[in-house]
């Protein structure tokens, strides 16, 4: 386990073809992350898909609670942070074949989680009974090698499977109503 600031994050996303991403915390995703994604975009093909909590959830006065802020301070800085990471992406030179999804979803999930292809990040989040996303372990397995991995395969695909539709999308299959059919 390592302090989240100490992760060097630059090297955990560079060689992933998938990125996939839920934070309760979008201002350290933002800060700590963010633009490693961004820049690697650039050097080959990434599929980006970011889960954050919708701002209009039912649960967001709970997480902002356990966050330690104010709900509509917490809403503000959501809403900021989707916007910038959608806005960001719109400017950025990138691989023409990198694709970003973001997603919303009422519930937040219960570990915050980064997964690079076969590296993932498991954040120690204040859901998870602490004060502050302090924490990240940090994982590499070949899929299906160690069960407790399997198992945080089937933990994020649950949780991805109950997302809205895209709020933002740049893929071709997310994005397939502009195509003629024949």
């Amino acid at each position: 386990m390592q302090a989240l600031n100490n992760v060097d994050w630059s090297s955990f996303v560079p060689f992933a073809r998938t990125i996939q991403c839920y934070t309760n915390d979008p201002s350290s995703f933002r800060t700590l992350i963010w633009h490693h994604i961004l820049d690697r975009s650039a050097e080959r093909p990434k599929e980006v898909e970011l889960h954050f909590l919708d701002p209009s959830s039912s649960t967001l006065e709970t997480v902002a609670n356990q966050l330690g802020q104010e709900s509509n301070t917490y809403r503000s800085i959501l809403e900021e942070v989707i916007q910038d990471v959608e806005d960001d992406w719109k400017k950025s030179k990138r691989h023409k074949k990198s694709s970003l999804v973001i997603r919303t979803t009422q519930a937040p999930a219960r570990h915050a989680y980064l997964r690079c292809d076969q590296r993932y990040a498991l954040f120690i989040d204040p859901l998870d009974g602490h004060r502050g996303q302090n924490y990240a372990l940090l994982l590499r397995s070949d899929r299906g090698t160690y069960p407790s991995i399997q198992w945080l395969d089937d933990s994020i695909n649950r949780f991805q499977s109950n997302s809205k539709a895209p709020r933002y999308s740049d893929r071709a299959e997310e994005n397939d109503d502009h195509l003629i059919e024949e």
